[in-house]
């Protein structure tokens, strides 16, 4: 299980919890928080863009998926249901891919790199790799990376992984460098809804669609069967909210063409 070798699937919380967050997260979890508390454990990270530094983004947003594709097994991933989803509303991702769950989704991540999708590198496995050795650390992030460019290769898209998003959020200045030497940016947020513990898909939705600002940084969990069903429910009411507010979910790569272009 350490490892990653059979799905890590969390204990009961405490009953309460959820709700309570909840409560709570509505209050203080904006743009400002999340950056300034995110800060304290990750370095040399892209959180959003602001659109009055860079205009091209008004009326774009990032949208990421962590803990793609399925920790469980490819029966239970919702991989297919995302992808329809998202075509439905004309809204492009970028997939964090945990590296230990690729196989035997291969078709079905291919399906996504067709269709524009993008694909970070969120390591091996979903665990901080802050204790552990450095050299670690940097193999783990190869080969996700590997795997990553062979899903590439067989979609027949242009080889290359851009975005990394650290396990946990947390990095710290060695393991920024090794990032910075393969040519990888961390990616955080500004818009969250501590989807893994708040398992309301109604309250995560409607959170992420009104916190959300033109060149927003958007994070949810994806939601497979058995594991984070919430989030399904989640993913729909945002691109709902996202479409009532004229915002359009793109990529990260997509985002980040459109900050360097002038408003028309």
């Amino acid at each position: 299980m350490e490892h990653g070798d059979v799905p890590f699937i969390p204990p009961e919380r405490f009953p309460g919890v959820p709700g309570a967050l909840q409560l709570v997260w509505d209050k203080i979890a904006f743009r400002s928080s999340i950056s300034f508390f995110g800060s304290f454990a990750s370095s040399d990270s892209l959180w959003y863009f602001d659109v009055d530094a860079h205009p091209g983004v008004r009326n774009y947003v990032a949208l990421t998926i962590d803990d793609a594709p399925c920790r469980l097994s490819p029966k239970n991933s919702m991989l297919p249901q995302v992808r329809s989803l998202l075509k439905q509303h004309g809204a492009q991702a970028t997939f964090m891919l945990l590296g230990k769950f690729i196989a035997g989704n291969e078709d079905a991540l291919a399906d996504l790199l067709k269709d524009g999708h993008e694909l970070g590198n969120h390591c091996l496995i979903d665990k901080s790799y802050m204790n552990w050795p450095l050299e670690d650390f940097e193999d783990a992030v190869d080969e996700c990376s590997s795997r990553i460019t062979s899903l590439q290769r067989s979609a027949g898209v242009e080889e290359g992984v851009r975005w990394f998003r650290a396990p946990h959020g947390r990095l710290n200045a060695a393991m920024s460098g090794i990032l910075k030497r393969k040519g990888l940016t961390n990616v955080m947020s500004d818009t969250y809804a501590c989807c893994p513990v708040i398992q309301d898909g109604d309250f995560i939705g409607k959170f992420l669609g009104k916190t959300a600002q033109h060149g927003s940084i958007i994070v949810i969990h994806m939601p497979e069967r058995g594991f984070r069903e919430w989030c399904w429910v989640g993913l729909q009411t945002l691109l709902c909210q996202l479409r009532e507010r004229g915002l359009t979910a793109v990529s990260l790569g997509r985002l980040v063409e459109l900050s360097h272009t002038v408003a028309l």
